[in-house]
This record gives structure tokens, C-alpha cells and sequence, in this order.
């Protein structure tokens, strides 16, 4: 392989280097602006701009000025789109649309987490004040510039995106694979169900897969070439995983070690050290710096870097998992309850009620799974329907050629790879809820890689196209959270308008979701809080929320015929939470 010089980066290495550096310039510009006592501004946004653009520029002096611009324009377009979608999108999701988006108000409107606690009367404060905040810091960001909170979504596009170009690099860079074979897996790899699904919210699994790609990339691009922008690249991606959650931390780790471990065993021991140098600086400001809150501070004041889920007697303040786990699940180990929740029905499955998991034949699906599958927190085989269809029948075709053939090419490294996420997988004790794992999508992806890599019997052929195939309905079955999104964003805004209508002040109960404060205020809205409603008169709910609402006389006379339509529509899934 010829080694590329710094002024000959690809396009796909700069889009896709940009994106990521964007978003960790936006966690780390506020975060250093936090430790010097000061409070975000709309300021922050357009100088992270500039700081990445005149970072590429100071590049394009040794390479093409032209690819360097056409990046920058490609940038500017997709940080434009992502902001637009995220903004006429609204957040349905539970978590999203509590702690998640709440700390996004806060860092918003003056919180300074590296100085001050948030107050008891801020909805949960103890996930707000002690939970790594990468994800809410750069959404916080971009929502300080536009002053429309759901615009803080568009960092879930922004790092898909970011993920596909660095993998079809990394693809590229370690493998002969044509051009449309390194597309079509990295478009694989970038649309990980649990990605799409939580596309347009503000849960962070989603971002976590896709910076977990990210990483995964930079790893292979290092372990080609351990030049300093792949180096770099390497860093940014450690420094978004280890701030997204306290996971990332583990995750981070493993990954690390086992690129050294690579590195030692092929005896490189000048690209170990310039590895190991990134590493401690990228680690240092991750920790140090970005997660000064909550790594630092809950180590100084709670006597553990991972509180509340850990302490300094081993065990969590808060369990989170007594009301998510399933009942049937509560005698079994890490390895049970994971090969059960993957040969299971897709369902949101948990404790309340106590229903249990439900295993299927492989490939089958049923209506309830093309429901649950859409969902931005399922808990059994949140992966797909058809995922352990498809585990099954890559790991029986790379079983059945080795037979075959003895050999394949590449399966060394691929069986090195499998073991680091195998072991990323399950030091995770919950590993059965998919989106706790995400890197779990990327192991079969795996598989179909060996195989794109080996003379394949004609049978074995085509039975890689059903492969294929079921990736494809797979990923489908997913997307169809974006026109569901999308029912429920129309809904709401015409709830919002009709409120918005009334020739009185509106009276509204928030309930235990703060995020309809936000979506009234944006809204124009003239609203009064109240703890309860006369009872005279029967209140309203706002779609996908705990908020109730009174409207007075109003504009509105009549529903348009199109909002009963959508009320119809199967699965459109317009309750209150």
C-alpha cells in the first residue's frame, strides 16, 4: 500500500474528519470556556466553524486547494441540512425528551457545570449534574446559535455521516474491495438500527454507535498508517466516546489495548510510540478537560467517576435497571440474557408489566416486531427483526467455506477484531439491551466483509445475496421511524397551533417531562402552569409527552380532515407518556 502524505488526504478522510471535529470542537471549546468561570454564548457555535475551516485551510497549503475548499462546501452543506432537519423535527422520545434535552435547556441558559449544581427543582438534576454531557454540551451548542432546542438533534446526522466517510477510509485503506462493495458496508456499518432510530431524539445510543464506528475506523487507519492525521482522528474519536457515557470509557479502553496489542505483535515500536503519545493526550483532555464534569467531580465529591450508577462501596446509588430488565431475566447471567434477547421477538419487553422475552425462528417477523422495531428504546432484539437471521447465516457461511477451503483470506485479523468487540460487548452486564451495545450490529457486518474477501462457491454466492437482502428489510424496517417521526411531528404542531389560537391564557400541567415548556415558549404560546384543572371541564394531552392542556375559545373551529387521518394511521404511536 502506498502511504499517502498529509497535502493528499481523500475527500471521504477530510468530509469525514471535519464532521467528527466539529462536534468534539463544540464539547471541548465550551467545556474549557466552563473552567474559566464563563457560560455558553452564541458565540460558540460559529467559532467552532472557524476553528475547523481554518484548521483544513492551514492543511490545503501542502495538498489540493481545491479538494480542501469542495470539502468545506460539502461541510457548510451538511451541517446547514442537519440543523434544518433536526429543526422542523420534534423529539418523541421518552429519555430524549427528559433528562437528555432538560440538560441541554440548562447548559443553554447559563449552567456552568464545571462551577455549580443544578437546583433540586430542576427535573432530574441527579442524571443532569452527575451523567457525561457530550452529547447535550455540542446540542447545546447549535441550539445557543439557532435558540431552537430540537436543532441541538442535528449532531446525530452530523456523526452518521461522520462514521460512514471514516469507515469507507478505513475500508479503503485495509482491504482490495471495489469501490461500490466499500460504499455499500459502510452504509451497512453508519445505519445501525439503533442510529436511525433515535435519529431525530436526543438519546445519545444512536451517537454512540456511530462514534464507535468512528473509532473502530481510526484504529484500522492508525494500524495502516500511524500518520498524524489518522492519529488525530483517533483522538477526536476518544474524546467523543469516552464523554457520550460512562461506557465509553470501557469501550475506549478495549479498542485501545487492542491496537497496541496489534502493534506489539508486528513488532512496531515507533508507530506504538506515536500511538501511545496521542493516546495519553487525547485521554488527558477527555478526562481532565470535556469530562471534568462528571469524571473528575464525582470523583472528588462522590468518591467515584461513575456515580450514581457506582459508588465507592461497589455498588449504585441509583439502580436504573430494576424497572427496564425483565423479570424472566432476573436469575440469569450476562451470557443468557444475551443469546436470549437476540433469538427473541423485537419488543419492549421490561418489568412492568412483567411479560418475558418470546423466541422466534429465525427470519420470521411478526406485526407487534414491525411496531416495536421502530421504537428509540426497545429492549429484546432491539437490533431487528431479522438480525439474528442474519448473525446466523454469516457465521454458517464463513463456517461452511472454511470447511470448504480451510482457509480464508483475512480471518486473522477478523477473528482479532471479533474478540475486541466480543469483549467490548459483554463487559457491558445488560449487553442483552442493544442499545447498551451498539457495536454489536458491526459483528456480522464482519462476517460479510471475510466473505466479500474470498473466492465464494456459487452457492455460497448466493446465499450472500439473502444476506444482503435481509440487511436491507432490516435496515428498512428501521427507517420507517422517520415517516413515524414525522406523523407525530405534524400532529404536534397542529396541537401547538390550536393552542396557540386561544384567546385566553392556555392552562397546562407539564407533568414529569420538562421538554413542553420549551415547545410552548417557541411557539408563541400564552400559557398558565397549574398543578391541577377545574373540574368542570375535561383537558387535553399533548402527543408523545406528560403534558395536559385547557385551551379557551379558539380560532380553530374545526380538526382538519388530514389530522383524523393521522390519527388512524397503524402505528403512528401519538399517546402521552
Amino acid at each position: 500500500m502506498v502511504k499517502p502524505r498529509i497535502g493528499e488526504l481523500s475527500f471521504e478522510l477530510l468530509l469525514g474528519g471535519m464532521l467528527l471535529a466539529f462536534v468534539v470542537v463544540m464539547l471541548m471549546l465550551p467545556s474549557v470556556t466552563f473552567l474559566a468561570g464563563y457560560r455558553l454564548t452564541p458565540w460558540h457555535f460559529p467559532v467552532s466553524l472557524v476553528i475547523v475551516y481554518v484548521t483544513v485551510l492551514v492543511y490545503s497549503r501542502k495538498g489540493n486547494l481545491t479538494r480542501y475548499f469542495k470539502a468545506i462546501g460539502a461541510h457548510l452543506a451538511l451541517v446547514a441540512s442537519a440543523v434544518f432537519a433536526a429543526s422542523v423535527t420534534y423529539d418523541t422520545s421518552y429519555d430524549g425528551q427528559a433528562y437528555h434535552q432538560e440538560t441541554v435547556y440548562q447548559l443553554k441558559n447559563g449552567w456552568n457545570p464545571a462551577r455549580e449544581i443544578p437546583p433540586d427543582s430542576v427535573s432530574y438534576a441527579i442524571w443532569i449534574n452527575h451523567y457525561a454531557k457530550g452529547a447535550e454540551l455540542s446540542s447545546a451548542v447549535i441550539y445557543g446559535f439557532t435558540d431552537r432546542i430540537e436543532s441541538g438533534k442535528a449532531t446525530n446526522i452530523l456523526l452518521a455521516v461522520a462514521g460512514f466517510f471514516l469507515c469507507v477510509c478505513a475500508l479503503t485503506a485495509a482491504t482490495p474491495l471495489s469501490r461500490y462493495k466499500v460504499l455499500l458496508l459502510s452504509a451497512f456499518a453508519a445505519l445501525n438500527p439503533v442510529t436511525i432510530t433515535q435519529l431525530f431524539s436526543f438519546c445519545i445510543d444512536g451517537q454512540l454507535a456511530s462514534l464507535l464506528l468512528c473509532l473502530a475506523s481510526a484504529c484500522c487507519l492508525v494500524f495502516a498508517e500511524a500518520s498524524r492525521t489518522n492519529l488525530v482522528l483517533l483522538g477526536l474519536s476518544m474524546l467523543m466516546v469516552i464523554n457520550i457515557k460512562f461506557t465509553g470509557v470501557p469501550f475506549v479502553g478495549i479498542f485501545i489495548i487492542g491496537l497496541f496489542a496489534i502493534m506489539v505483535f508486528r513488532r512496531r515500536t515507533n508507530d506504538l510510540k506515536r500511538t501511545a503519545l496521542c493516546v495519553a493526550i487525547a485521554g488527558a483532555a477527555a478526562i481532565g478537560i470535556a469530562g471534568y464534569n462528571p469524571y473528575v467531580k464525582n470523583s472528588l465529591s462522590k468518591g467515584h467517576p461513575f456515580y450514581p450508577l457506582m459508588t465507592a462501596s461497589g455498588k449504585p446509588a441509583v439502580d436504573i435497571f430494576i424497572m427496564n430488565t425483565p423479570v424472566s431475566f432476573r436469575e440469569k447471567n450476562r451470557f443468557e440474557k444475551f443469546f436470549i434477547s437476540i433469538f427473541s421477538h423485537t419488543e419492549n419487553v421490561s418489568a412492568y408489566p412483567a411479560t418475558s422475552p418470546r423466541l422466534k425462528i429465525p427470519f420470521s417477523v411478526d406485526r407487534m416486531e414491525i411496531r416495536d422495531a421502530v421504537l428509540p428504546d426497545t429492549r429484546i432484539a432491539a437490533l431487528g427483526p431479522f438480525f439474528c437471521g442474519i448473525f446466523l447465516l454469516a457465521v454458517g457461511l464463513v463456517v461452511g467455506e472454511l470447511v470448504r477451503v480451510k482457509s480464508l483470506p483475512g480471518i486473522t485479523y477478523m477473528l482479532y477484531a471479533l474478540t475486541i468487540l466480543a469483549v467490548s460487548i459483554f463487559i457491558v452486564s445488560e449487553a442483552w439491551w442493544a442499545r447498551l451495545v451498539p457495536q454489536l450490529w458491526l459483528v456480522p457486518l464482519l462476517f460479510i466483509l471475510l466473505l466479500e474477501l474470498a473466492s465464494l462457491s456459487p452457492l455460497s454466492r448466493r446465499i450472500k445475496s439473502i444476506l444482503y437482502l435481509a440487511l436491507f428489510f432490516n435496515i428498512g424496517l428501521s427507517l420507517l421511524s422517520i415517516p413515524k417521526n414525522i406523523v407525530q411531528t405534524i400532529f404536534l404542531r397542529y396541537q401547538l397551533a390550536e393552542m396557540r389560537a386561544s384567546r385566553s391564557p392556555v392552562l397546562v400541567n407539564f407533568g414529569f417531562l420538562p421538554a413542553s415548556r420549551t415547545r410552548l415558549r417557541e411557539a408563541g404560546i400564552n400559557y398558565r402552569e397549574v398543578t391541577a384543572f377545574p373540574a368542570e371541564k375535561n383537558e387535553s394531552w399533548l402527543a408523545c409527552s406528560s403534558t395536559r392542556y385547557r385551551i379557551g375559545p379558539t380560532a380553530v373551529s374545526k380538526e382538519p380532515r388530514y389530522i383524523g387521518l393521522l390519527r388512524k394511521i397503524p402505528g403512528a404511536d401519538l399517546r402521552t407518556y
